[in-house]
């Protein structure tokens, strides 16, 4: 089974988003995980600062991913686009059969032109 350039192009899409997805979710997960160790290992107020610190800095890093993903297309989308593609694919094939009858008969009349040209020059 081939896969076209657009099947392609959606198949990439739909992994991209996957794949922020799944990152962001793990990245959240180790985020609170570390957040939750540094917290009971650390009792100064210096250390919770450069903590808060890291966690705003993940938080935005974090924002910034979601943001990216309310972007992407989602599965409903994902799948009408590759409906609208295939009815794309099939208009086309259908072109190409017209296109070759075309092709026939201009290639004929092109041939019934030659002949009546010969003949007119011929002096008939």
């Amino acid at each position: 089974m081939s896969i076209d350039l657009t099947q392609y192009q959606v198949l990439v899409v739909f992994g991209l988003g996957l794949l922020f997805a799944v990152l962001g979710a793990a990245l959240r997960a180790h985020i609170l995980a570390t957040v939750e160790q540094r917290i009971s290992a650390l009792s100064s107020a210096p250390g919770l600062r450069a903590l808060d610190e890291r966690v705003d800095t993940h938080e935005a890093r974090i924002a910034s991913i979601e943001t990216a993903m309310r972007h992407l297309p989602t599965a409903d989308q994902m799948h009408s686009l590759t409906l609208v593609v295939a009815d794309l694919r099939g208009e086309v094939r259908a072109l190409g059969v017209a296109l070759t009858g075309v092709e026939k008969t201009v290639n004929a009349t092109g041939r019934r032109l030659e002949l009546i040209d010969e003949h007119l020059k011929r002096g008939g």
